[in-house]
């Protein structure tokens, strides 16, 4: 059993969970975190804060299941693809140094990548949308090997254009990893040298490193679940696959002080900042909400910047809400854990959004029997829910089975979702169905069909 205790500036590691003095009551997201992890298993380290300052930290459960070393917001994870705006910082630190320009033809710097006739620049890599692949057909290669520079721009002049430069944005970890040998070619230092004496060194970012070299308790190994299993180390690829799309790690104390660096110009200027979390203009004037290695969002109702990363064995999430001066990140050493659901409730409560008691209940089979069958919503859809092998489950129409845990106060949570319903009896006798897709939406009602 897992002891939460809050504390005024320190860290409580008592069974695995900890937290910072909070500003606010987030009773919800300790409770959410209890209801989907185990604190002998893999889990997650997170941060918020306010306007640079810490106001809740911690983290639950281990950073190798093996040795019991357990996990601290100092804990060094894969950030996947977190690491785009790091490199998308780089090349704005290089155009400031006045080495490259994004407006220049990623030919200048690499001028045997073959273009198909257009003209891709650096900013067309920066904002996905140079037409190049998502990743590369890899076919039989083993991605657990060193590939070098070389063989990777062989491999990656194999995939056609999808698409002329600039016509709209398609997600391109190629285009990533494209502008990690401009790093080099312009910086003449290899990509993770560059990031980690520029960068990590610079802002003291003393738990982040290129190609997750950390060692001892403070690394967190990557882990997915077996059902026959258990827990199961991920089998990693090669840091030169990910390589400047996703070959960072870092920890969650880390990402908090790389964040105050980018907002106060402490790294790179204020301007060379908003230009990174400035929409990017497509050919036909309508615009595309990722800037260079940041996304721009609506979430709680709020304008957000935004970046999430996966790699096999890690989840990351990290979210800046500019208007309330708030920055949260939340990563995770296992694969099956949705970090954006996590961070969604830790920043909802934070801003007083209500939430469901995430405590779960056990239902007799009179109570199960009362609740299963087919709710039918206003459009005429068919809502199941149902149980097999003592687990209950929903479904709406030919759509996705979805696992439901069920709460206290008639609450039936989506796995490790936000999303969730409840069933209650209205003054007719009708058994009414309330889905809520998220804390901010109106519930869509079905009633239940006799």
């Amino acid at each position: 059993m897992s002891i939460i205790k809050r504390t005024t500036g320190h860290c409580i590691s008592m069974m695995l969970l900890c937290f910072h003095a909070s500003a606010a009551e987030v009773t919800a997201f300790e409770s959410f975190v209890q209801l989907q992890l185990k604190s002998d298993g893999p889990g997650l380290a997170y941060i918020v804060t306010k306007n640079g300052e810490t106001i809740y930290s911690g983290a639950y459960g281990m950073a190798n299941v093996e040795t019991r070393a357990v996990l601290s917001p100092d804990s060094t994870f894969n950030i996947a693809s977190v690491t785009k705006q790091f490199t998308a910082a780089a090349i704005m630190q290089l155009q400031q140094q006045g080495k490259l320009n994004v407006k220049d033809n990623i030919n200048k710097y690499l001028p045997e990548f073959p273009t198909a006739g257009h003209v891709i620049t650096i900013e067309h890599l920066l904002t996905h949308t140079s037409g190049l692949a998502r990743n590369p057909g890899t076919g039989n290669q083993q991605t657990t090997e060193v590939i070098d520079s070389e063989q990777m721009l062989v491999l990656f002049a194999k995939e056609p254009m999808q698409f002329a430069p600039g016509e709209k944005m398609q997600y391109s970890n190629m285009g990533y990893k494209l502008l990690g040998l401009i790093i080099e070619v312009a910086s003449g230092q290899p990509y993770g040298d560059y990031i980690e004496k520029n960068i990590f060194a610079k802002l003291g970012m003393k738990h982040s490193n290129y190609g997750n070299r950390q060692s001892g308790a403070l690394k967190a190994d990557g882990y997915y679940q077996s059902w026959q299993h258990g827990y199961q180390r991920a089998r990693i690829q090669d840091v030169s696959w990910t390589y400047a799309g996703g070959g960072l790690a870092s920890s969650a104390n880390d990402l908090a002080l790389w964040y105050r660096a980018l907002l106060d110009g402490t790294f790179i200027s204020q301007d060379s900042y908003r230009q990174m979390i400035t929409p990017f203009s497509l050919n036909d004037g309508s615009s595309s909400n990722y800037g260079y290695g940041l996304n721009n969002i609506r979430l709680h109702n709020r304008s957000a910047v935004i970046h999430q990363g996966s790699l096999p064995g890690y989840k990351a999430s990290a979210v800046y809400f500019p208007d309330e001066g708030i920055y949260a990140t939340v990563l995770s050493n296992l694969s099956s854990v949705e970090t954006f659901e996590f961070f969604s409730v830790l920043t909802g409560e934070l801003f007083g959004l209500s939430y469901p008691s995430f405590e779960p209940v056990q239902l007799t089979a009179s109570q199960q029997e009362q609740i299963m069958g087919d709710y039918q919503t206003s459009s005429g859809a068919i809502r199941k829910i149902f149980m097999e092998e003592g687990l209950m489950y929903s479904r709406l129409g030919n759509a996705l089975v979805y696992a439901v845990t069920p709460l206290v106060n008639n609450t039936f949570l989506y796995g490790q979702s936000t999303s969730y319903f409840t069933i209650k009896q209205d003054t007719t006798g009708r058994q009414i169905l309330s889905y809520y897709p998220s804390v901010t939406a109106k519930p869509e009602i079905a009633v239940k069909l006799q």
